[in-house]
């Protein structure tokens, strides 16, 4: 029996690795509101991402034919959002138009999501403001909690372990970063997600009928 676990690796995230990226997020998500707002706004994530000091971005690849099958980005930045709405603003007003048309998880998110756009309005404004030299610099501090921005594996691929390796190995990385814990958020209906964080020890907290916290803590580590 082949030891499917040997077929893929983890690493870094490069430029040349994003046609790949978009389309497993895609595949992945493909009921979520970004998704919805098209390949090239998920390509302006992914991209800031790789370009933002306080990020960190990984994928899991099968070496033999070098196709990607996960993807996992976290953040120290808690404006890692605003800032992306900021910096990308016409590409997301665009793809949320476009969306509004084309794509059931824009319609159905586009209320909640109102609250959003007023965010990218208001970090374009401050960020005007500041070239202008009209305000002082109000970039944000790196914090020593990280943000669990993304974090999928394929389908197909999510049996032998691979979810479990890859996020063990991204949560290490974090660490080694210098976090003293990593958190995120999932929806109550992805089991397999839930039972996954649970598995590799992970706190599991429910909020609201919409939103559970998962995180973990450095020290709650075990070697």
């Amino acid at each position: 029996m082949i030891d499917v676990t040997n077929l893929t690796q983890p690493r870094k995230m490069t430029r040349s690795d994003l046609r790949q990226v978009v389309e497993l997020h895609a595949v992945c998500f493909p009921d979520y509101f970004l998704s919805g707002l098209g390949n090239r706004v998920l390509r302006d994530v992914y991209s800031y991402a790789l370009d933002d000091p306080q990020s960190a971005a990984a994928i899991l690849e099968v070496e033999a034919t070098a196709r990607i099958v996960g993807l996992a980005v976290g953040t120290f930045d808690p404006k890692f959002q605003p800032t992306v709405f900021r910096s990308y603003l016409v590409d997301f007003m665009w793809g949320f138009v476009r969306g509004l048309y084309t794509s059931d998880a824009v319609r159905k998110g586009a209320v909640r999501r109102l609250w959003d756009m007023k965010w990218a309005v208001k970090s374009l404004i401050d960020g005007l403001v500041r070239r202008k030299g009209l305000a002082k610099d109000i970039s944000p501090k790196k914090n020593t909690y990280a943000c669990l921005l993304v974090n999928a594996v394929h389908p197909e691929w999510r049996g032998w372990r691979n979810s479990e390796r890859f996020l063990k190995h991204f949560t290490d990385w974090i660490f080694q970063m210098g976090a003293t814990g990593i958190w995120g958020t999932v929806y109550p209906e992805n089991l397999a997600a839930l039972i996954l964080y649970k598995r590799l020890r992970w706190n599991i907290k429910k909020t609201s009928d919409r939103g559970v916290i998962v995180w973990l803590n450095r020290e709650e580590v075990r070697s």
